[in-house]
């Protein structure tokens, strides 16, 4: 169903005059955004308007002819914008009107102002022209919307503050950095609607870099537009083997005029040794993850006489 379906007929038994209400109407393109090193740069330029679709409501009940009356907010006519200019041209009763925007394009807001219109019987000139915002053009504005970005450890999901995001275009250049607040969470401005890429540049100690990067595209009917990454603590190999001498396997030698006995040596499996913290382990955030003197791992040697924590 369209506007002019819902096009009230409105009856009117004697001679009106046809009121033009019209409508001046410019919209934003985008022409850069870029990151200044400081702050995001966002330039804009206006163009004439076309395609966008006002109503025609009336803004208080209206008496038309035959007794019969309309009821405010009424849609009684439609413009349609051609080249920055909208009019409406229908057959209406003296009264109060307003113009209202009732759809316009995918990468334009739309707007929720209303424009007081009205007319009283002027003689019987054919046409009364009628100027909404007297006169003054009506603009739309280009989609804007911010991202929320939450970078959380991958163990526990708690939030990494100090996690650095470059945010760049569909051809690659920088829009937009900024790092990640106590509760891991780093909201941009207001980007304009298009592509974009989300990459980690930095990752705060003791965490490592998380290398996705996570394409996105700001849209008309998002609020904000939601990034999620995780990290995970930078981590390293222990790795240990146990020997011992072999009682079994051995030889005797002389040395400095004595006997001696050189004992060959062998892995030695079962031994069991504790990794305990030589200070507090304390994450970026302030998390404790261990105590000083605490047992974060234990390890047992294999038939090898090794023992592993990854």
């Amino acid at each position: 169903m369209t506007a002019k379906d819902n096009i009230k007929t409105v009856p009117v038994s004697d001679s009106r005059q046809n009121p033009e209400f019209t409508i001046l109407k410019q919209e934003q393109k985008l022409a850069s955004v870029r990151w200044n090193g400081q702050k995001t740069v966002i330039q804009y330029y206006q163009i004439n308007s076309y395609g966008i679709v006002f109503g025609l409501y009336t803004n208080k009940d209206i008496e038309s002819g035959g007794g019969q009356a309309v009821a405010k907010d009424s849609l009684v006519d439609i413009a349609t914008i051609k080249d920055g200019r909208g009019h409406t041209t229908a057959q209406l009763p003296a009264g109060q009107y307003y113009l209202k925007e009732v759809d316009t394009h995918d990468y334009l807001d739309r707007l929720e102002t209303t424009y007081p219109v009205a007319y009283g019987t002027q003689g019987n000139d054919a046409v009364t022209s009628i100027a909404a915002n007297d006169g003054n053009v009506v603009l739309n504005h280009w989609v804007e919307r911010s991202v929320d970005v939450f970078k959380s450890e991958v163990s526990d999901g708690q939030g990494v503050a100090g996690a650095t995001f470059t945010f760049t275009d569909k051809a690659g250049n920088t829009v937009f950095i900024g790092t990640t607040d106590a509760t891991g969470h780093l909201v941009t401005p207001r980007l304009p609607l298009a592509e974009y890429t989300c990459t980690e540049t930095h990752a705060p100690a003791p965490y490592l870099l998380n290398t996705e990067k996570q394409a996105f595209e700001i849209k008309k009917l998002d609020t904000t537009v939601a990034l999620e990454f995780t990290n995970t603590l930078a981590m390293d190999n222990l790795n240990i083997k146990k020997t011992g001498q072999d009682r079994d396997h051995w030889n005797l030698v002389e040395e400095k005029g004595e006997a001696v006995i050189h004992y060959e040596t062998k892995d030695i499996a079962g031994a069991v040794f504790n990794v305990v913290a030589k200070e507090d382990i304390v994450t970026a955030e302030g998390i404790i993850r261990a105590r000083k003197g605490d047992i974060v791992a234990k390890m047992t040697t294999d038939d090898k006489g090794e023992a592993h924590v990854t």
